[in-house]
């Protein structure tokens, strides 16, 4: 009786381990690269870099001009937007 109990208190605090493992703060950033006269940009490298680690992740828009960072640690990044012939961009 007292081992049976003892493995069904084990199964319960092993459960609520993994939900609390399963509770990871991560955001996403993610949007679309537009020219001035809002027309889409493809092609063009956006930089993600979290200020306080200095960790950088780098993604490409696609033909809509879409991108995204998904699952990023949450924290303050600076984001940078390039492609050639075009101004580079730096938004906090």
């Amino acid at each position: 009786m007292v081992i049976s109990r003892l493995l069904q208190w084990s199964f319960v605090a092993l459960l609520s381990c993994s939900a609390i493992l399963a509770q990871q703060s991560t955001g996403s950033i993610s949007g679309v690269v537009t020219d001035p006269a809002g027309a889409a940009v493809p092609g063009a490298t956006i930089e993600a870099k979290q200020d306080q680690t200095g960790a950088v992740l780098q993604t490409v828009s696609t033909e809509n001009g879409r991108y995204a960072f998904p699952s990023l640690p949450v924290g303050p990044y600076t984001i940078t937007y390039e492609k050639t012939g075009f101004k580079k961009l730096t938004r906090t």
